[in-house]
């Protein structure tokens, strides 16, 4: 019998929908319906109906399904700013839509495992080490220790794991190195950025934020804007509790923004490798950045994956942005 190693979104709602209807599962179809649009808006899927489109007969079916969409059902589709997604399709999950939303998605994943061989959940686990944790077995670990935390009326899941994490230590002598991660986020605390440019200058660059506008609104609100840079370009003693979230769509992707930090960094850095910094200052008050404060692995995840790439749907005029 094959046994699909990845998180393959598709299959695993389908037997979310089984399993909810015997309570089986640990989660609500709101968490999942959230996890799964995170994991597809990640991938860069393009919606199957546009918001343009809102006057076809097509469009206007769905609109209807998902008004009357159940409360204990998980549909294939998902609106979002307008646009309709398909979530029907094989997509498999990358562990980049932030926690707690892979969590959850990988807990399904071992709930739909524990109904085969014990022996494949040391499979599973073997192969996302790989897949989606790139080798990084300390990172994987704490991942894996972390996930009861978000499933307590689940209580195997502290058990499934035990064994494996337990022969992973000893064979590699890893140790726990969450009070060097803490460490290092304390010391960051307060801290001003250095940089070639003024404070003036770097707080009139990220005006794009809430300047550059295409279809609704911009980026963020002008007083979430002020909010942020308040204080100047120093990352603050702790993160803001209610963070603001990017309002990014097809239009006005999100893709300009990781640019725009990163040309600022690579304008004003005087080292060129304290991007890392850039990235905290952000992760502390807006959302779409926030796993970055979770681990070294999320930071360098999100610094990799911020290089520099312009976007193709939208360009920014960044000459306005960047005084001479």
């Amino acid at each position: 019998m094959f046994i699909d190693l990845h998180i393959e979104l598709s299959s695993l709602i389908e037997f979310y929908n089984e399993e909810k209807m015997a309570n089986a599962v640990p989660f609500e179809p709101n968490e999942i319906s959230e996890a799964a649009k995170r994991a597809v808006l990640s991938a860069g899927k393009l919606p199957f109906l546009f918001a343009y489109q809102s006057e076809d007969p097509y469009y206007k079916k769905y609109a209807k399904l998902d008004a009357d969409q159940y409360e204990n059902y998980v549909q294939d589709f998902f609106l979002d700013k307008g646009n309709f997604y398909d979530m029907n399709e094989i997509l498999y999950v990358q562990n980049n839509i932030g926690n707690p939303h892979f969590s959850k998605l990988f807990i399904l994943k071992i709930i739909e495992l524990l109904k085969n061989e014990n022996d494949t959940i040391n499979k599973f686990l073997n192969f996302q080490l790989y897949d989606n944790f790139f080798g990084d077995k300390e990172y994987f670990l704490r991942f894996l220790e972390n996930l009861p935390a978000i499933a307590p009326t689940f209580p195997q899941l502290s058990e499934v794991f035990k064994t494996w994490v337990a022969k992973t230590r000893k064979r590699y002598n890893i140790k726990d190195n969450r009070p060097e991660w803490k460490r290092f986020l304390a010391y960051k605390r307060n801290y001003k950025i250095p940089g070639k440019m003024s404070e003036d200058d770097i707080k009139y660059f990220f005006t794009f934020l809430c300047e550059e506008k295409k279809g609704e609104g911009s980026y963020l609100k002008k007083e979430e804007y002020d909010h942020i840079f308040k204080n100047g370009f120093i990352i603050p003693e702790e993160p803001l509790e209610n963070k603001y979230k990017l309002n990014y769509n097809t239009r006005r992707v999100k893709k300009a923004v990781d640019y725009g930090i990163h040309l600022l960094y690579k304008t004003n850095s005087p080292t060129q490798r304290d991007k890392n910094d850039y990235i905290l200052f952000f992760a502390h008050y807006i959302e779409d950045y926030a796993s970055a404060l979770e681990s070294y692995h999320d930071l360098e995840l999100i610094n990799s994956n911020m290089k520099g790439k312009r976007s193709k749907f939208w360009e920014i005029n960044w000459d306005i942005y960047l005084k001479k």
